[in-house]
C-alpha cells in the first residue's frame, strides 16, 4: 500500500486572514457547494419557472446567497 504524505499549505477554511482575492475563491466555492445542495433537493412543484434562464438565474442568485451567509457566518 502507498503511503501519501499531506502537505499543510498554511491556509485552511477557518483562517480569517484571507486576502480579497482569496475570499472571492471561497465564495465561488461556497456557492458552488449551495448550488449542488439546491439542485439536488429541488422540486419542480415547488417553484414554476417560464424557461431554463429563469430557473437558472434564480438557482444562481440562491447560491451567491447562501455563500454570502456562510461567509458572514465565519466572522
Amino acid at each position: 500500500m502507498e503511503t501519501v504524505a499531506l502537505v499543510n499549505n498554511g491556509w485552511s477554511m477557518t483562517d480569517k486572514k484571507n486576502l480579497p482575492w482569496q475570499l472571492e475563491e471561497l465564495r465561488d466555492k461556497f456557492a458552488m457547494a449551495a448550488l449542488n445542495g439546491c439542485l439536488s433537493h429541488s422540486d419542480a412543484s415547488n417553484v414554476a419557472f417560464t424557461s431554463v434562464k429563469e430557473a437558472s438565474d434564480y438557482y444562481a442568485k440562491l447560491a451567491y446567497t447562501y455563500a454570502d451567509a456562510m461567509l458572514k457566518a465565519r466572522g
